[in-house]
C-alpha cells in the first residue's frame, strides 16, 4: 500500500440555494468545475497554510464539528436556529477554533492540504501513516 497524497486547493467558504449556509470546502488546483468542489466532514484531516508563507502551518488536525455554538434566529422564523459567523450561516463551526478566524481562512482562501478521512489508514507502521506538513509550491515552481 503507498502512502495517501493529500488533495492540495485553497480553502472555500461554498454556498448556494438549499445549502443553507457556507459549506467548510476546499477547492482542488488540478481539478475544474465541480470536480474541484471537496467538501470538509468530521474526521478528515485538514492543513492550513500561512497566506505569505505558504510553507508555515497555521493549524492543523482533524475536522469536528460542533453545532451547539453561535446559534443565531432566523430573522423570518424566530424558532428557528442556525449558527451564524460573521453575519453569515454556517454548516458547523471547528471545536477548537475561534469562529471569526475560521471563517477568515476560507474567506480569504489560505492555502491548504486535505486528507479525506475515507482514505485515512489505521496503523501502528509508520511506512503507511498519511503524509503531513507536505510542501505547496505554486503552480509551475515546484522545484526539480
Amino acid at each position: 500500500m503507498c502512502k495517501m497524497i493529500p488533495i492540495t486547493g485553497t480553502l472555500y467558504p461554498f454556498s448556494e440555494t438549499g445549502t443553507e449556509g457556507v459549506v467548510w470546502s476546499l477547492t482542488n488546483i488540478r481539478l475544474d468545475g465541480w470536480d474541484k468542489l471537496n467538501c470538509l466532514v468530521d474526521g478528515d484531516y485538514l492543513t492550513i497554510f500561512d497566506l505569505v508563507n505558504n510553507t508555515l502551518v497555521v493549524w492543523e488536525g482533524e475536522i469536528h464539528y460542533e453545532y451547539s455554538r453561535n446559534l443565531t434566529s432566523s430573522p423570518f422564523n424566530s424558532n428557528y436556529k442556525k449558527q451564524a459567523i460573521m453575519n453569515s450561516w454556517v454548516n458547523g463551526i471547528q471545536h477548537n477554533v475561534e469562529p471569526d478566524t475560521w471563517m477568515l481562512w476560507f474567506i480569504n482562501e489560505h492555502q491548504a492540504q486535505l486528507i479525506k478521512k475515507e482514505y485515512m489508514v489505521k496503523t501502528t507502521d509508520p511506512s503507511l501513516e498519511p503524509v503531513k506538513n507536505t510542501h505547496l509550491f505554486p503552480l509551475g515552481s515546484r522545484p526539480e
